[in-house]
C-alpha cells in the first residue's frame, strides 16, 4: 500500500502546473514525489540483475525520504525569512544537503545514509558516514557559471560561509536584480536572500538525474585507469542537471513584464516572499 501512495505521489508531482498560489501540501507532494521518482528511475537505470519493481520500489521509497527532509530545508528558508536571521541560513543548508544525499544514496543504491554528499561552488565532496574517507571532485559546468557570475559581482568570503553558498556582490557597473546561476547567487542591495536560495535548492535537487548516465564506480587500490576514467575519478560532470532545469524553466515558463511564470519561481516565492 505504501507503494501505490508514493507511485500516485510522484505522478501528481509531475502533473503540478506553475499557478501562483500553492498549499504545504502540495510542495510536500512535490518535493516527496520528485526526489522519488529521481531515485526510482535511476535505480532502473543502473541496476544489475535484479528486477526492475524490486529496485524501483526500493528507490522510491529511500528517494521520498529524502525529498521530505528537503522540503523541510526549505520551510527553515521561509522560517528564517520570517525572522529575518540571513544568518541562519547555514542550518538549511546542511538539512538540504542531508536530504540530497539520501535521494543520492538511493540511486546508487547505497545505503540511505552510507555518504554525505556536500557542494560548495565547483566542488564536491563526498563523506563516508562508514568509514573515514573523503572524496573530492571537481565540477567543470559549475566553473564556467561561477566565472559568468564572476563578471557581475565580487565574491563575499563571509556571507558565503554562512550561506554554505557561493555570494556575490554586484559590482559598481551592474545594473540589474539579484539572481542564482546554479549554485551561486548575486545578491543587488542586500536584499533578502531566500528566494534565491531556493533556487539553488532546486538545483541541488535535480543533481540525482546525472546518475542516469554517470554508473556508480568504486576505484580499487593500484588499478590500471584508462585516461577517461582518470579524469572522471577527478571531475564530477554536473551537465545533465543543468540541461533538464534549464529546459524545464523554458519550456513551462511564459515570459511576463515581471518574472518566468513557471513552477520554479512560484517554489521560490513561497519559501521566501509570503508569510504564512
Amino acid at each position: 500500500m505504501k507503494y501505490i501512495v508514493l507511485i500516485l505521489i510522484s505522478l501528481i508531482s509531475i502533473e503540478i502546473k506553475a499557478q501562483r498560489d500553492y498549499t504545504r501540501a502540495e510542495m510536500i507532494g512535490y518535493n516527496v514525489g520528485l526526489n522519488a521518482l529521481n531515485a526510482g528511475i535511476s535505480r532502473i537505470i543502473n541496476k544489475t540483475k535484479e528486477k526492475i519493481k524490486d529496485v524501483f520500489l526500493d528507490g522510491l521509497w529511500k528517494g521520498a525520504i529524502g525529498g521530505a527532509i528537503n522540503y523541510t530545508s526549505k520551510e527553515l528558508v521561509l522560517q528564517i525569512h520570517e525572522s529575518q536571521k540571513p544568518d541562519l541560513f547555514w542550518t538549511s543548508r546542511l538539512v538540504n544537503t542531508l536530504g540530497n544525499s539520501v535521494t543520492y544514496n538511493a540511486a546508487n543504491n547505497d545505503g540511505i545514509f552510507d555518504y554525505i554528499y556536500f557542494d560548495f561552488g565547483f566542488n564536491r565532496l563526498k563523506f563516508s558516514t562508514t568509514k573515514f574517507k573523503v572524496e573530492y571532485k571537481i565540477m567543470p559546468i559549475s566553473i564556467l557559471l561561477m566565472l559568468a557570475t564572476a563578471k557581475d559581482g565580487n565574491f563575499n568570503i563571509k556571507r558565503s560561509l554562512t550561506t554554505l553558498t557561493p555570494y556575490f556582490e554586484p559590482k559598481s557597473n551592474y545594473i540589474d536584480g539579484s539572481y542564482s546561476r546554479s549554485n551561486n547567487i548575486l545578491i543587488q542591495n542586500n536584499e533578502f536572500i531566500g528566494h534565491e536560495l531556493i533556487h539553488t535548492y532546486s538545483h541541488y535537487e535535480f543533481m540525482v538525474v546525472n546518475t542516469f548516465v554517470q554508473k556508480k564506480r568504486n576505484y580499487k587500490n593500484n588499478e590500471k585507469l584508462s585516461f577517461l576514467k582518470k579524469v572522471n575519478k577527478y571531475i564530477y560532470w554536473d551537465i545533465l542537471n543543468r540541461l533538464v532545469t534549464r529546459s524545464l524553466y523554458a519550456v513551462e515558463g511564459d515570459i511576463t513584464p515581471q518574472k518566468y511564470d513557471n513552477f520554479f519561481e512560484y517554489e521560490a516565492n513561497f519559501f521566501s516572499d509570503r508569510l504564512k
